[in-house]
């Protein structure tokens, strides 16, 4: 929504079918089903581990140790490593650097997956915000982009449900952590 809101504006049009073929879509079942798959369960997936389980973790608990009692969401050490962590979220997801429309949606973007994670300690939560995000912006690209190409309900199905199988996949990853930490102890 951010990205819409965001588009509107500033008066910026995008053309939904030239975002379905430019992002990959319409060259066969096989290739939209691996599409999703990878940008709305395995990025999001990944990517938190990566920004929020890693850097921002990292971040706001060394920013901690010099602000102690700075510990609610409005603190120093959360306000920093939200806008450290949106930063380096941002570089692989723009292609320029410039301060664009699509540079501050995603420093929202990031920024709002940091006080999820941040509000319920939680890279489940965290990873299916991201994977709700995604597949809300993958299946308007399916639904308003596909022009004169044929897309598979199956894959508006999977599109729909994969922050269901991002939920599992966090929950999963979650028990085996726990596991991990109780034969560690």
């Amino acid at each position: 929504m951010i990205f819409y809101f965001l588009s509107k504006l500033r008066g910026v049009t995008s053309n939904p079918q030239v975002e379905f073929t430019s992002g990959g879509f319409g060259k066969g079942f096989v290739a939209d089903l691996i599409l999703i798959i990878a940008g709305t369960i395995i990025a999001p997936v990944f990517e938190e581990l990566i920004y929020r389980g890693f850097m921002l973790r990292s971040f706001h608990d060394g920013l901690l140790k010099f602000f102690p009692k700075s510990t609610g969401i409005f603190g120093i050490p959360a306000i920093l490593s939200i806008i450290l962590t949106a930063i380096a979220f941002i570089l692989p997801h723009v292609a320029d650097l410039n301060i664009s429309v699509m540079t501050l949606a995603y420093f929202v973007t990031s920024a709002g997956f940091s006080i999820v994670y941040l509000l319920t300690r939680s890279m489940t939560a965290a990873m299916v915000s991201h994977s709700l995000q995604s597949c809300f912006a993958t299946t308007q690209i399916l639904i308003f982009g596909h022009g004169d190409y044929a897309v598979s309900p199956i894959v508006y199905g999977i599109s729909i449900f994969c922050p269901v199988i991002v939920y599992f996949i966090g929950t999963a990853m979650q028990k085996r952590y726990e596991k991990r930490e109780q034969i560690v102890e």
